[in-house]
């Protein structure tokens, strides 16, 4: 009998779309199934068709800043991930918990792959 591994499904929410597809192919190629949105509000729709395990949203968002964003995401699934992400200092205060936490965008696919590694594979 073959153990099958399920890749981690993650979607990216980020209005740059250089960020987008670089992160999205740096992931893909580790072992992630990454899909992209350009808005939170395509994000929504997603989320109401297909399941994540984690979603990573930008705070800067034409239409709402990323805690504003989180807030409406999460609550499409209590079980998926969150991650914050921006290439800009903060002066916001996170709180991290089992479900949040802020990444550097510049640090996200090492982060990624180091805290996730169980469940990589090529």
């Amino acid at each position: 009998m073959t153990d099958i591994k399920k890749k981690m499904r993650i979607l990216i929410i980020d209005d740059n779309p250089g960020f987008l597809e670089s992160t999205h192919m740096a992931l893909s190629k580790i072992g992630f199934d990454c899909h992209n949105s350009r808005t939170v509000e395509q994000a929504q729709e997603l989320l109401q068709e297909e399941k994540f395990d984690l979603i990573i949203c930008n705070y800067f968002m034409p239409e709402c800043n990323g805690r504003e964003a989180l807030k409406k995401l999460g609550d499409s699934d209590p079980e998926c991930k969150l991650i914050l992400t921006s290439t800009y200092p903060l002066d916001v205060k996170f709180k991290k918990t089992d479900r949040f936490i802020f990444v550097d965008k510049l640090g996200l696919v090492d982060w990624l792959s180091e805290k996730y590694s169980e469940v990589l594979y090529v």
